[in-house]
């Protein structure tokens, strides 16, 4: 299956899977609202750095962060979606 295993780069599929008591139905709808949720909250997280507002940025990140977390995401996966934060973020930490 070709979109197993494409979906296990990015997720730990048995840790998923355990999360939702292997229910194929909800993951799908777990990952359906993450896709739908997905545009405006990379939309956000660029708006945010674009301001140069670090408390937004936090909050939205934590909030991404926390919507990969409950997908199992892989750590990393986050650089995928925006290397650009990642990047701020890092330079952030520093202050």
């Amino acid at each position: 299956m070709k979109s197993v295993a494409l979906l296990e780069e990015f997720v730990n599929l048995p840790e998923m899977l355990g999360r939702v008591e292997n229910d194929r139905e909800l993951l799908v709808e777990l990952f359906a609202l993450f896709q739908e949720e997905l545009p405006a909250s990379r939309e956000a997280l660029q708006s945010a750095i674009r301001a140069d507002d670090l408390p937004e940025t936090a909050n939205t990140a934590h909030r991404f962060k926390g919507m990969l977390a409950n997908l199992s995401a892989h750590g990393n996966y986050c650089r995928h979606l925006s290397p650009r934060a990642a990047l701020f973020l890092r330079h952030c930490r520093r202050f």
